[in-house]
């Protein structure tokens, strides 16, 4: 971790940035790079705001808290984040949640952002150009030395080996810490059980739910995540939402994507239902996977 000064702000982040001017919202960040290698946390001068900006880890969960303890008067997180380690982001969200302090999200809150500290937070606003968008549960794990990712069926499936005892159970209580997140904050997870559920899909249609631009086909596009609206929203039980901008029409989605750098079909707009019939596979397709799985 590299601590720079830049023009009065203490900023904290994982690798050293080209920057000579300074940095008070996550869209100035995203002049530097739209997808950030780097993670920061910052306190612009004369401010009641920090921010965060780039991917969850431990890091950025342990600067968070850092900044709370030496400046007790912040009330305001603003983020732009494509989500990362869920349990750096429920320490994170613990910690806003205790606070009681507002989010407002400019450009992403993706994947653990949306899934935790989203809700966490007291109030919530997303600014105009912005997307908060779920996705199936992942895990992580090191595997020959390196560090992967799995969706939850997959994980499933690789912690089934009695070698990977120890991945399994630090899974299993990452499950149950989530459940208890989500029971103490009211919430209802049908919207996460909704996108597993086209995961299913995918995997039944391609023999795998990673999905990657080639997975496609006729009513099957290779959305990541699921971009919720505020009734979708409200109704999983999120409460404080004040002002929530979404992109209504197509030329909107259009505009978000190249604003943000996100691939085409990246994110899925609309209803529960209407997801859950996406890549469907076809009784001749299932048969033919289910021999082939023999």
């Amino acid at each position: 971790m590299n601590l720079l000064m830049i023009t009065g702000l203490v900023l904290a982040t994982s690798a050293p940035l080209p920057v000579q001017a300074p940095l008070s919202t996550p869209a100035q960040f995203r002049q530097i790079a739209r997808h950030p290698s780097f993670n920061v946390v910052v306190q612009p001068p004369g401010t009641r705001h920090i921010l965060l900006v780039g991917s969850i880890d431990a890091n950025m969960a342990a600067m968070f808290q850092q900044a709370q303890a030496h400046d007790p008067q912040i009330d305001t997180v603003m983020i732009d984040s494509y989500g990362g380690n869920i349990n750096s982001a429920m320490e994170i969200a613990a910690l806003i949640r205790q606070r009681k302090l507002h989010l407002i999200v400019d450009g992403r809150c993706l994947s653990a952002c949306a899934n935790y500290l989203f809700p966490a937070a007291l109030s919530k606003t997303v600014l105009p150009g912005s997307v908060v968008a779920i996705h199936g549960l992942s895990a992580t794990y090191y595997d020959d030395g390196q560090l992967k990712s799995a969706t939850e069926s997959q994980a499933y499936d690789v912690f089934r080996s009695s070698s990977r005892t120890a991945d399994r159970e630090v899974f299993n209580r990452q499950l149950a810490r989530q459940s208890e997140f989500y029971r103490q904050l009211g919430l209802r997870p049908e919207a996460h059980s909704t996108f597993s559920h086209y995961l299913a899909h995918r995997k039944a249609l391609f023999g795998t739910d990673m999905i990657d631009a080639a997975q496609h086909a006729p009513g099957c596009p290779p959305a990541q995540m699921w971009a919720l609206d505020q009734q979708q929203w409200q109704a999983m039980g999120v409460k404080g939402i004040t002002a929530y901008w979404y992109p209504a029409t197509s030329e909107q989605r259009q505009q978000l994507l190249r604003d943000l750098g996100m691939p085409a079909d990246y994110f899925y707009y609309g209803a529960g239902a209407d997801l859950e019939q996406l890549c469907r596979p076809s009784l001749a397709t299932r048969i033919r996977n289910w021999f082939v799985s023999r």
